[in-house]
């Protein structure tokens, strides 16, 4: 039974991102945390909760945290931060899609490596610790050139952004291994 659930979980972990951020939703603001906003997604017995705050000027840089609840106990959790420039947003939406959306989990953010055939000098590259659903670390990054390559044919990353990321169930949860 806890497998089953547990698989379960990972299933509404995918289908909940697919139909929330990924999916253009950016959330509501949250009245008592200035400049976070939050984003919840109900199934059945499954919550997922997302807060998550963008913030600085000069070096933008965000938080988030997701916890899926069963049955009203929280089971699982995702935290990131990272830096973050809101040029690269749409390309790393399509990266974490493409996973997501097979049902691929590779610490709970995009691909190993992508790239957009049209634009191959963007690069999402994810390095992962430790990878399965229940326990997980590591860290993306995206190297975004809005120029193009320069006059000898080489590419800098003009825009940046990365993120750590960690995770898996709850120690003690009532699904936890």
């Amino acid at each position: 039974m806890k497998k089953l659930a547990r698989q379960a979980i990972e299933f509404f972990f995918r289908f909940s991102n697919l139909v929330s951020w990924e999916a253009g939703f950016e959330g509501e603001d949250i009245p008592d945390k200035p400049d976070y906003k939050v984003i919840e997604f109900q199934d059945g017995d499954f919550h997922l909760r997302q807060e998550y705050s963008v913030y600085g000027v000069l070096l933008p840089q965000f938080v988030t945290t997701k916890v899926i609840s069963y049955q009203g106990k929280p089971v699982w959790k995702m935290t990131c931060s990272g830096l973050y420039h809101k040029g690269t947003a749409e390309f790393l939406s399509r990266a974490l899609f493409r996973n997501h959306s097979r049902g691929i989990f590779t610490g709970g953010r995009g691909p190993v490596h992508f790239i957009l055939p049209d634009h191959p000098e963007d690069v999402y590259e994810n390095v992962m610790f430790l990878h399965k659903f229940g326990n997980f670390s590591g860290h993306d990054k995206v190297h975004f050139n809005v120029n193009g390559p320069n006059k000898d044919g080489m590419v800098s990353s003009k825009i940046f952004s990365h993120c750590n990321y960690y995770g898996g169930f709850i120690p003690g949860s009532i699904l936890a291994p």
